[in-house]
């Protein structure tokens, strides 16, 4: 090799070494891409930790899950102050024109309240109700979850007609003899201790029922409820819970004349209903 040729190659070779000894020493500013392809805008050089905490709403209430309706039928109710103990726990169902009339001769209003379930969409949210005391009115205002955020079905539309709430707890009341009764527009259904005392199912106008059987409560006695609620078209509801206190064991009940009664019933007492 000619001595001309090394001395172009030394320096040559020198300027290589220094850019490889450089280049293990620099980093190239390089967003990430995430799995949509597109390029993230967090700063690499930002920890974490250091990252501010994302705000959510105000607080629902006493411990209550953000998937929870709370008294549903009752717009000026809400979550706040209900414990995990208060009221009633249950499940909201739905069925649409759309998906399942035919299976009721092109007609909801067929539907019975075990038809929501066996066929309808559950909506995955918790149901919580204090009180059973939703008087006639009208009403499609729709579901909102403790969070504010507002129910919706699968079709992206607002839920407040073809619906059935299925709820489930305890009930105590002071020692005596009840007859149990309903105010309901439309079906409703009261279970208690798995014995049925009031099946007024199907789609009505606000009407009375009145249980055939004497309940007995001891003192400090609860018993095992289920209220079962259907809402058919819009836009006219009630899904009231109603008792009539007794002399004794064998007073007279008359069902067809329950509306009669109506002044001698009365509303649950606060506390009645409770989840154990």
């Amino acid at each position: 090799m000619s001595k001309n040729i090394i001395l172009v190659l030394v320096p040559l070779i020198a300027v290589l070494f220094f850019f490889q000894n450089c280049s293990d020493n620099v980093s190239f500013s390089q967003k990430p891409v995430n799995s949509a392809g597109l390029e993230q805008t967090q700063d690499l050089d930002t920890p974490l930790d250091e990252e501010p905490l994302p705000t959510g709403p105000e607080d629902p209430g006493a411990g209550t899950p953000p998937n929870t309706v709370c008294n549903p039928l009752n717009p000026e109710d809400n979550c706040e102050g209900v414990t995990p103990q208060m009221g009633l726990l249950g499940q909201l169902y739905y069925m649409t024109p759309q998906l399942h009339q035919s299976l009721f001769n092109n007609d909801l209003r067929n539907a019975l309240l075990d038809d929501y379930r066996d066929f309808g969409i559950l909506v995955p949210a918790d149901i919580v109700m204090t009180a059973v005391n939703v008087t006639p009115r009208s009403w499609e205002s729709g579901f909102f979850l403790s969070t504010g955020e507002q129910v919706k079905k699968e079709d992206g539309e607002d839920l407040f007609e073809w619906f059935h709430l299925d709820m489930g707890g305890f009930i105590e009341l002071p020692e005596g003899f009840y007859q149990f009764a309903t105010l309901s527009d439309d079906g409703m259904r009261v279970t208690l201790n798995d014995e049925v005392v009031i099946n007024h199912d199907g789609t009505h106008a606000p009407a009375y029922r009145c249980a055939q059987v004497v309940t007995t409560f001891n003192s400090g006695e609860k018993k095992r409820i289920r209220v079962q609620y259907v809402q058919g078209p819009r836009t006219q509801i009630a899904m009231v819970l109603l008792v009539r206190r007794l002399a004794d064991s064998s007073s007279v009940l008359d069902d067809q004349n329950c509306s009669a009664f109506s002044n001698d019933l009365e509303s649950l007492p606060a506390g009645a209903l409770t989840r154990n």
